[in-house]
């Protein structure tokens, strides 16, 4: 990892890394001035680790530093726990970090404030804490050092602090979890800036989406950057929320978060969803990029060690650059409202987003900073758009989201006659009557399936001249936690995999005739048949055995415009092969069927 420091006068460059020695390997720290290495001395041994070298891979100490104001300078690291005892390495798995300071009077030397015991273990860390990172700020007279890092499925936040130059630092409590209710199953890589008084995380998110095309369901994973402010003076409280300009380097390309945009969020972290580019003028797998007030002096440091020795660091154009190169984006939401219910280690997470109208996209309502997300009044508050300005003939598309994170853990927390509702409604703005009501989905102990992505047309011919809001409502019954975020972008994403037609009412728009295939099948000793007509009419559905005998009339009445499902209990019936004819208007279709006793 690389600091820039300037002095007056003066650059100075701090490199932390691991390199091997003839007994292991070590962490040391390089210091550059003006480009070059200090004078005399600029190579000093942090802590040194005993091992073979096959065991060389194992030992990745993933070293940080970071230098605050007053040169005081902190490097954190990993250290596995399997190490031989005595000597001078550290025995106990963990991460630990050294403290020292930067002496300007002696021509920019490093200095330990304890030499003889440079490592101290940072509390609660063991074996499986790992990918530290570390920021700075001063406040109040006091240098703090922010250190996050994953921990299992998790991202942890633990901070020390002391006055300047006293050559301790105090404990800030017991580490914070960051990522509890984001809605994610798995967290990693974090990352972390200071920013005056606060830290600024980010990491990347994972978990499992689900979605139905041509009825058949189908997952795909999905990656987002999650970001969130941790505030010392909180006591570990997430209570307010930046989304910043953070960058992170996956597999050589760049995830930008665009500037300016904020949200107020309690107990839970937003989720962004980004535009990607790619650096076209730098490789390596190690990436850091800088601070800085504006795109054109933010820049991205990366160590290139693949193409032989010797390996060095590359610095990329600025960051602004980049905004009119090749960029990346995928079928994800591009811009919307997402929340997390909350119930012991189960989260359900529910989103509405990429609304548009004519072409024009569809903002949420602003959320006031004086506003607490902490019960349901208050998050269906944040759900709510602004107004929509609706025809018979407008263009009229959005889409939903809705999933869990653990099926195992929900089952465990949905018990009872416990539920969670969502639905998206359409609103008149004038007179509040509800117009439309869509995706009416309901979670039980019994209904823990895992909602579908989709994305709506609406046909609006009917609804006449009027103002509108789409607005997402959640309801349960039961005490939980709650927590919202703003899903953002700077352009609009295509592609959605599956689109369905609604009218505006709610209903969907039904354009052909169709008899769907029986599920299950084979089946015993019971079945669904689904069918759907776009005409009124009068319609029949009957069964027959194979040899065109009629066994039962499952349907026999007038049916207005729709989607229908029958079932049908063949108990009675012996093994075999049925057949099932749906007759409409003009339309006739049959199927084939097997019950299998």
């Amino acid at each position: 990892m690389i600091i820039y420091h300037p002095a007056p006068g003066t650059d100075v460059v701090l490199i932390a890394y691991q390199c091997t020695t003839s007994t292991g390997s070590k962490v040391v720290v390089d210091v550059y001035i003006d480009g070059a290495p200090r004078a005399g001395q600029f190579r000093y041994d942090v802590v040194s680790f005993t091992h073979s070298p096959g065991e060389y891979s194992q030992m990745n100490a993933e070293p940080v530093i970071s230098l605050a104001q007053e040169w005081d300078f902190l490097i954190a690291y990993k250290v596995p726990g399997y190490l031989p005892e005595g000597g001078d390495d550290p025995t106990q798995a963990g991460l630990y970090y050294s403290f020292g300071w930067l002496n300007g009077l002696y021509g920019w030397q490093l200095t330990w404030y304890n030499p003889t015991q440079k490592w101290v273990m940072i509390p609660t860390t063991g074996v499986n804490s790992i990918h530290p990172t570390i920021g700075d700020d001063v406040y109040s007279g006091y240098n703090y050092f922010h250190i996050v890092y994953q921990e299992n499925n998790q991202i942890k936040y633990h901070y020390r602090y002391g006055q300047t130059r006293t050559g301790s630092l105090m404990s800030g409590g017991n580490p914070y979890v960051c990522s509890n209710n984001t809605g994610f199953t798995e967290h990693y890589n974090p990352s972390i800036i200071s920013m005056g008084t606060t830290a600024r995380v980010c990491w990347v998110g994972y978990r499992m989406v689900y979605y139905e095309e041509e009825n058949e369901v189908d997952a795909f994973p999905q990656y987002r950057v999650l970001s969130g402010v941790q505030d010392k003076q909180l006591s570990g409280n997430l209570v307010t929320m930046f989304l910043l300009r953070i960058l992170i380097k996956i597999q050589q390309i760049l995830i930008m978060l665009l500037p300016g945009v904020r949200t107020i969020v309690k107990y839970g972290l937003p989720i962004i969803l980004l535009t990607v580019r790619l650096l076209d003028d730098v490789t390596g797998q190690q990436v850091q990029v800088s601070n800085g007030t504006t795109n054109t002096n933010m820049y991205c440091i990366t160590y290139e060690h693949n193409t032989g020795v010797p390996y060095y660091f590359e610095r990329s154009n600025n960051l602004d650059s980049y905004y009119q190169s090749h960029k990346i984006t995928n079928n994800f939401f591009s811009s919307g409202r997402e929340g997390i219910v909350t119930v012991d280690s189960s989260e359900f997470y529910f989103a509405l987003g990429d609304i548009e109208v004519d072409g024009q996209t569809i903002n949420f309502i602003e959320i006031p900073d004086t506003l607490d997300v902490n019960n349901l009044n208050s998050i269906n508050q944040c759900l709510i758009t602004e107004t929509i300005t609706l025809s018979d003939n407008s263009s009229f598309l959005y889409s939903v989201q809705y999933g869990l994170n653990d099926s195992v853990s929900a089952v465990q927390a949905i018990t009872g006659d416990r539920f969670i509702n969502f639905k998206v409604l359409l609103i008149d703005d004038v007179t509040g009557q509800t117009i439309g009501e869509y995706d009416d989905v309901t979670y039980t102990q019994n209904n823990l399936y895992q909602y579908n992505n989709i994305s709506y047309q609406v046909n609006t011919q009917g609804i006449g001249n009027r103002t509108a809001r789409l607005k997402l409502v959640l309801d349960n019954n039961f005490e939980s936690e709650y927590s919202l975020s703003r899903i953002f972008a700077n352009e609009s994403v295509l592609g959605k995999t599956t689109i369905k037609q609604i009218s505006y009412s709610g209903g969907e728009v039904i354009k052909s005739y169709e008899l769907s295939q029986n599920y299950p099948n084979p089946f015993n000793p019971t079945t669904t048949i689904k069918f759907q007509i776009p005409k009124a009419g009068n319609v029949t559905l009957k069964i027959y055995d194979i040899l065109g005998n009629e066994i039962t009339t499952l349907v026999d009445e007038f049916k207005e415009v729709g989607k229908f499902e029958v079932n049908f209990n063949a108990s009675s019936l012996a093994s075999g092969v049925y057949i099932y004819r749906l007759n409409v208007n003009d339309y006739v279709n049959v199927n084939k069927m097997v019950l299998l006793k």
